[in-house]
């Protein structure tokens, strides 16, 4: 089963991106009851990321070409519904780098940002002419909406996670913290800004002048030390 193959897999240290193989194998399991939730749109992701997954493992880890393994009929109808996906996803990016957000990183996060409902990566916006903290995110494959603060501190907490986990690990500073204001976890710290409110705090205290270290960034102006 797929708990078995993914233990041997690790075991041998070859690297699998598990959360689309998961949601691949839920969707399996729900189609072999006839039985699913899922829209066109989100069963077309799936394929699309069941392509991605074949390719790489074909051609990285068993060193063969995929077109000559799964022959051209199944690879010609994976590659025409991963493009159909390309596409969509390349108007969702054109729709999000339109929106004007206080963050520069807030974009970038996401366009790469995964529903967590299903999995794709199709998120747009109701309305781009309107403010992003007055409109409605979206799912474009599952429908599932989000308000702006709620997919903003979400879309950064994946996007920054790699580095937070880094900083944590060995030491430096973290990307983002809790903003002083809107009390979200979406400060971003070299931006000095925070991405949903738009409120910048102080980052050099007042008092001693010193850089405060962004754990004791709370508005206040001051570090921990002189705060004391």
């Amino acid at each position: 089963d797929v708990r078995q193959i993914r233990e041997r897999l690790e075991s041998l240290g070859i690297p699998v991106n598990w959360e689309r193989v998961e949601a691949i194998n839920r969707f399996r399991n729900d189609i072999e009851h006839y039985y699913t939730q899922l829209s066109g749109d989100a069963t077309r992701a799936l394929l699309s990321n069941s392509f991605l997954v074949i390719r790489d493992f074909l051609s990285q880890h068993l060193a063969t070409d995929p077109k000559e393994f799964l022959g051209d009929n199944a690879w010609n109808i994976l590659l025409s519904v991963s493009e159909v996906y390309e596409k969509e996803k390349q108007e969702c990016v054109a729709i999000i780098e339109s929106v004007t957000f206080t963050s520069g990183s807030l974009s970038d996060a996401l366009t790469s940002y995964e529903c967590p409902n299903c999995n794709s990566t199709l998120i747009s916006i109701r309305d781009p002419k309107e403010e992003p903290e007055a409109n409605e995110f979206y799912c474009r494959s599952c429908n599932t909406s989000w308000d702006f603060e709620i997919i903003a501190e979400a879309a950064l907490e994946d996007y920054f996670a790699y580095d937070n986990y880094l900083s944590y690990k060995e030491g430096g500073e973290v990307a983002t913290i809790c903003c002083p204001e809107c009390s979200r976890n979406t400060y971003i710290v070299h931006e000095h800004c925070c991405a949903v409110c738009g409120e910048s705090a102080e980052h050099e205290c007042q008092m001693c002048g010193s850089n405060i270290p962004p754990e004791e960034i709370d508005g206040s102006g001051y570090c921990g030390w002189c705060q004391h």
